[in-house]
């Protein structure tokens, strides 16, 4: 009995992938005051080779640009089920943080500006992702 327990409740391969190439991004400039606010769909996918399957409370999600401090976006997803042995996938919707300063509001907005030009429709920007697990 107790091998197989070991056998369905050993821990196996779990690949978590974000599809970087399908994130959407919208961005909202204000140029008085100057400032601007991101907003992010950021899809993922869990591969498991678990035999159980796994259920997260929730996971939250920071998205960061170059050279900021804190995040400029965060999103919330609860109550995700990663199958047993199986894909399955979710997107997470980041809105703007709502308690960023006037300063910061204007770096956002400068580095924007800086990247991508007064139409925004041209240029890349570097952006980092932090992810936090709660079970």
């Amino acid at each position: 009995a107790l091998g197989a327990c070991a056998f369905v409740f050993w821990p196996r391969l779990l690949v978590v992938c974000v599809h970087y190439l399908r994130i959407t991004a919208g961005l909202s400039v204000s140029t008085i005051p100057p400032s601007a606010a991101v907003h992010l769909v950021v899809p993922v996918s869990f591969d498991s080779s678990n035999l159980w399957t796994l259920r997260l409370s929730a996971i939250e999600i920071d998205a960061y640009r170059a050279g900021a401090h804190g995040p400029m976006s965060r999103g919330v997803a609860t109550e995700v089920a990663v199958s047993a042995g199986g894909v399955s996938s979710t997107s997470f919707v980041l809105t703007p943080v709502p308690s960023l300063g006037a300063e910061r509001l204007l770096d956002d907005y400068l580095y924007f500006m800086g990247r991508c030009g007064h139409d925004l429709g041209s240029g890349t920007w570097h952006l980092d992702l932090q992810f936090t697990l709660k079970a």
